[in-house]
């Protein structure tokens, strides 16, 4: 089983994930200041989405599509996501 990491910063915008090819689960931290994010394709706001606690638990997505799909934005501050991404074994 491979695993690959992805940092997001900049997200005074929302911003999608960058998955690699065959990333099925991603398990995503915010560090620094919380994050709020939706897994449905819908741009969250600052005041809108699920709460991604500043340097608290991870979320993890195990469904491709919402991996695809997922959506993150600053609720406060200057956080930076911290993503690791587990592939799909090799066949």
């Amino acid at each position: 089983m491979a695993w690959e990491f992805e940092q997001v910063v900049n997200l005074g915008t929302p911003k999608a994930l960058t998955p690699p090819a065959g990333a099925r689960v991603a398990v995503v931290q915010a560090a620094d200041a919380p994050v709020r994010y939706n897994l449905t394709g819908d741009n969250p706001s600052a005041t809108k989405g699920q709460v991604l606690a500043a340097d608290g638990d991870p979320v993890t997505i195990t469904d491709p599509a919402a991996i695809k799909a997922a959506r993150f934005i600053a609720e406060s501050g200057t956080p930076t996501l911290e993503v690791h991404y587990r592939l799909s074994d090799a066949p």
